[in-house]
């Protein structure tokens, strides 16, 4: 994580967060409801296609 918070920004790094909130509450524990997993929806989008393009990878 410490490297790909030296490579981009801290908007990028608040995503990342959100991301792993995302994974561990609505998944591992499912204590989040469908409407909190939509609203972090477009950045999750938009951090899954920075890392696309970071990797070069489509």
């Amino acid at each position: 994580m410490d490297n790909i918070a030296n490579r981009l920004g801290r908007r990028e790094v608040r995503w990342w967060g959100r991301t792993w909130f995302l994974h561990v509450e609505g998944f591992h524990e499912a204590r989040l409801r469908p409407d909190q997993v939509r609203r972090d929806l477009p950045d999750i989008e938009t951090l899954v296609n920075l890392a696309r393009s970071i990797s070069g990878t489509s």
